[in-house]
């Protein structure tokens, strides 16, 4: 029996999915998510004179690091099972047929 993957609706399946989705967070963590976590883990550069230190407080940051340890490494650690799933697939040809 052949499996038919649609990678479009996999990844919108993915993104939908309730483990993947981020929990509610308050305009300080959200400002550290956003601004500093989400840029320095995607490679890019955050300036130390650029962060906005009156947008969040102390316990904002306690909040990123609960957030990390109760959501995002466990997301990770998932999204990682799910890629290793999928590039384990063998790839099965296709012809596509024009009308």
């Amino acid at each position: 029996m052949m499996t038919m993957v649609s990678v479009k609706q996999l990844m919108s399946a993915i993104e939908e999915a309730e483990p993947f989705q981020m929990p509610e967070m308050n305009a300080g963590t959200h400002y550290l998510y956003d601004e500093l976590y989400a840029r320095l883990t995607s490679g890019k550069r955050v300036r130390l004179s650029r962060i906005r230190f009156d947008r969040f407080e102390l316990e904002d940051i306690s909040s990123l690091r609960d957030l990390y340890a109760d959501t995002l490494e466990a997301d990770m650690e998932k999204a990682d099972a799910l890629t290793r799933a999928v590039q384990d697939m063998p790839p099965v040809p296709g012809v596509s047929v024009f009308v």
